[in-house]
Parts: C-alpha cells; sequence; structure tokens
C-alpha cells in the first residue's frame, strides 16, 4: 500500500487494477488541494465537510456525498473541517503512472 504525505494532508492507495486506482484521501481542515484536471474522477465523502470548486462553480460537499468529476474539467477542493474521500479515477491518465 502507497502512502503520501503532502502540504493538504495524506493519501493511502488502496487498490489498482489494470484500468482504475482506489485512494482514501485525507484533507487537513483548512487546506485544499491544487487545482487539477483530469479526465474522469469519482470521490465519496466518507467523513466531514468542505467546498468543491468544479469548472467555476462552487458547492458545499459533506459526509455522504458523492461527486463525479467528469472530462477535463478542472477541480480544487476546500476542507472546512478534516475531510476523508474514497477516490476512484481511470489509470489512463494518472501523475502517479508517470505519464
Amino acid at each position: 500500500m502507497m502512502f503520501v504525505e503532502r502540504s493538504w494532508g495524506i493519501y493511502k492507495v488502496l487498490d489498482i487494477e489494470s484500468e482504475n486506482i482506489l485512494k482514501k484521501i485525507v484533507l487537513y481542515s483548512g487546506k485544499s488541494i491544487d487545482l487539477h484536471c483530469y479526465k474522469y474522477k469519482m470521490w465519496v465523502v466518507i467523513e466531514g465537510d468542505g467546498n468543491i470548486l468544479h469548472d467555476g462553480i462552487e458547492q458545499k460537499i459533506r459526509t455522504g456525498d458523492v461527486l463525479t468529476i467528469n472530462a477535463d474539467n478542472k477541480y480544487t477542493v476546500i476542507a472546512n473541517t478534516k475531510l476523508e474521500l474514497i477516490e476512484v479515477q481511470l489509470r489512463e491518465n494518472l501523475p502517479e503512472d508517470g505519464k
């Protein structure tokens, strides 16, 4: 299991399949991830609350929400409290793969 620490929090790779990767992401309260743009990603908020800025639209997120980031949309997540997410991402566009 790969564990990575960033200035905004941590993530753990839970599973790697041929076409996708499953991660647990923890954002520290008051932190945000850098603006990203991937082909497809889905998150389930498992704890906490925050905001997502998704293609210029900001919305509140909280425990139980399911979020889908579609092709080439820019997004960032801001944690109002400690925010835990489960992420599913297609492997064809992962920076961890060195592409």
